[in-house]
Order: C-alpha cells, then sequence, then structure tokens
C-alpha cells in the first residue's frame, strides 16, 4: 500500500498543507535517509551492532517526521531487536532494504511532480 511507504496525506496535514515546507522537508529527507543507509551498510560490514542500532534509530525518527511507516517499521524492529541484546535477522535487515528503496522512489516520484 502507497500510504504505508509514504504517507501525503498525513504528511500534508502535519505540515498545514503548506507544499513548499513538504518540499523541502523531503528532499532533506531523502538525503539524510541516503547517508543514513550508508552508515547502516557500513556498520553491518564491521559488525557493529551499537552503531546499527543507533542509524536504525535515527532512520526510524526521520521516517516518523515524513510518514513513511514502513521504512519506520523496519528500522524500529531492528532497534528493538539490538536494544534487548539479539541480533537482527537477515529478514529483518531485508526488510529494511526493501522498505528504504520503496521510500526513494516514492520520494522522488514526490519531488518529479513538483519540479
Amino acid at each position: 500500500m502507497q500510504d504505508s511507504i509514504f504517507c501525503r496525506e498525513r504528511f500534508s496535514e502535519y505540515l498545514g498543507e503548506d507544499l513548499a515546507l513538504m518540499l523541502d522537508i523531503v528532499s532533506l529527507a531523502r538525503e539524510d535517509l541516503t547517508n543514513q543507509m550508508q552508515k547502516f551498510e557500513e556498520a553491518l560490514l564491521r559488525l557493529d551492532w551499537n552503531q546499527v542500532r543507533r542509524v536504525s534509530h535515527a532512520i526510524k525518527g526521520v521516517c516518523l517526521n515524513i510518514c513513511a511507516d514502513n521504512c519506520q517499521r523496519a528500522a524500529g524492529s531492528i532497534e528493538q531487536t539490538l536494544d534487548s541484546k539479539g541480533i537482527p535477522g537477515t529478514e529483518s535487515l531485508e526488510a529494511l532494504r526493501k522498505a528504504f528503496v520503496e521510500l526513494m522512489e516514492a520520494l522522488s516520484a514526490f519531488l518529479d511532480e513538483y519540479n
């Protein structure tokens, strides 16, 4: 469901339907999330679970702010697993990667509509 990837309506309501502000935030979020996912992958390669947890938390926060439920849930699941001293499984990691790709596509499509 597209709304679970990026809920434009809820995001618009959240920002008082200010399109210029929405465009600015989405642009910044897309850049930040791209950087955070790079840090996430680098931390995974090093098996640096503390950094994976911190980056997952940051991704979750950005996604919360832009109403990106799928990516928020996926990042939150990884964070929660690490908080409880577990190691996230391949399924959880792939869920975040998939949610991230879908979100990037949705954010790019949103920006393309107005540029």
